[in-house]
């Protein structure tokens, strides 16, 4: 689902308008009639749409040297979204 807010300085193109009504109401819309609208101060020139945030995913390992301290072994293979792993950035805990 997409979520339409106003942005207030940046037009959106009249195409881009024209779409989001025309997929919100299965009607197409006339140049003259937004731009009446906007006139009117019925609807802004302004329109982003804002798509749902993902989480992502982080693969990642860890390593910890050798007793020698000459090599780095393989501790543990993490698979954390992106907010945990700034999370773990940030604390330094796993």
């Amino acid at each position: 689902m997409e979520v339409f807010r106003n942005i207030p300085q940046e037009l959106t193109p009249i195409r881009t308008v024209k779409a989001a009504v025309k997929k919100a109401t299965g009607k197409n819309v006339s140049d003259q009639l937004l731009s009446a609208l906007a006139d009117i101060g019925a609807i802004k020139r302004t329109l982003e749409i804002v798509a749902e945030r993902s989480p992502g995913t982080v693969l990642f390992d860890v390593l910890t040297p050798d007793k020698r301290n000459r090599k780095l072994k393989l501790k543990d293979h993490k698979i954390v979204t992106q907010d945990e792993f700034v999370r773990i950035l940030i604390s330094g805990l796993y």
